[in-house]
């Protein structure tokens, strides 16, 4: 990580020419972070109080940012659109510091953001991906059955009862949770 708190991930080598990406993890002037709304979908019951590398870093910036949100309010689209980019970051940090307990955390943040906002499309995004191929085929799969020791299917099991939450999302729920059943047999 450098100064200026980004971690700079290498990613593959290949003919001498090294690709990277970098995660910024903390920053006290992070206007996504200022105008994020996700603080409303933080379960405030059962002490989830974060206590990973992700929260070490962001802790002194919170409360600035928290205060800083509260002063500036933008127009509905922007912050709706500031929050899912702030919470998808935070889901990303939380892959790249290798933190499965943030990883999961900031995930059903981000899935109680996206259900409480009506993104469908972002939902049904997040719950493909978790899903996975519910037949095994005789061609190769990239998908991975697990992220940071958690398994998808799992998590995905999680976050149904999320989107179910929503009568808007009766269908979608029953729809993921049939493809589930099937994939477990």
């Amino acid at each position: 990580m450098n100064k200026h708190h980004f971690y700079i991930i290498p990613l593959k080598k290949d003919d001498h020419i090294k690709y990277l990406f970098r995660v910024q993890l903390a920053s006290s002037g992070d206007p996504l972070a200022s105008c994020s709304d996700h603080h409303s979908c933080i379960p405030k019951e059962g002490g989830h109080k974060m206590t990973g590398p992700l929260s070490a870093l962001q802790l002194k910036k919170q409360r600035a940012s928290q205060q800083a949100g509260q002063l500036f309010r933008t127009g509905h689209v922007a912050q709706q659109a500031s929050t899912m980019t702030h919470l998808e970051n935070q889901v990303a940090a939380a892959l790249a510091l290798k933190s499965s307990q943030e990883y999961k955390f900031w995930l059903l943040t981000y899935m109680r953001y996206l259900v409480q906002e009506g993104v469908e499309a972002k939902i049904r995004e997040v719950c493909d991906e978790l899903l996975g191929p519910v037949y095994k085929s005789k061609t190769a799969s990239s998908w991975e059955s697990h992220t940071l020791g958690l398994g998808k299917r799992h998590l995905l099991q999680e976050i149904l009862p999320i989107v179910g939450s929503n009568l808007r999302f009766q269908r979608l729920f029953t729809e993921y949770k049939e493809q589930l059943d099937t994939a477990k047999l």
